[in-house]
């Protein structure tokens, strides 16, 4: 019995993008982060998203580099939808590295952040990992949960399909 259970959620977890629970309710109110220039992020992006995706990456991390473009691609398709993919570096931190010239060598375009261990309200324990927010009925993007590790593209168009209300997962044909 105790086989078949192990088989049946490893089935679960493979076969669909799922998010880990938050237990606790919490609401993203703004941006605590500087970007990557020490700026302060625009608050009217938070205004306007439906969807949030807080995608914290490393420069050094290989499974964070081979997401990032889809990331993209799907932030591009759907910005006008309320997706805002935010990609938050600086947890993993090691010197060698330079985020700001591993995000550009990627044409990364959505928003990216700085922070530190001791400023993320969240334990990471690996990379990539990316903190879930939707907009609910009272106005407030609440943290559903958070998905951990890489997603191929083909997950991430079911995940958005799913939780965006009239996603676009591939570019028209044409352009």
């Amino acid at each position: 019995m105790r086989k078949w259970l192990s088989l049946f959620l490893a089935l679960v977890l493979l076969l669909a993008p799922s998010l880990v629970s938050a237990g606790e309710e919490y609401y993203l109110t703004s941006f605590d982060y500087p970007d990557l220039d020490g700026n302060a992020l625009d608050p009217a992006l938070l205004e306007q998203a439906q969807l949030v995706l807080l995608n914290v990456w490393e420069p050094w991390c290989e499974w964070c580099l081979a997401e990032m473009p889809d990331l993209n691609e799907l932030y591009e398709l759907n910005r006008e939808n309320g997706l805002l993919v935010v990609g938050i570096s600086g947890l993993g931190y090691q010197p060698k590295y330079n985020t700001k010239e591993t995000a550009a060598s990627l044409n990364i375009t959505y928003p990216l952040a700085a922070a530190t261990i001791s400023s993320f309200p969240f334990e990471v324990n690996g990379f990539p990992i990316t903190f879930v927010y939707q907009r609910q009925e009272n106005g407030g993007l609440l943290l559903l949960g958070c998905i951990e590790g890489y997603l191929p593209r083909d997950r991430w168009n079911q995940f958005l399909k799913s939780y965006l209300p009239g996603a676009v997962t591939e570019a028209p044909s044409g352009t």
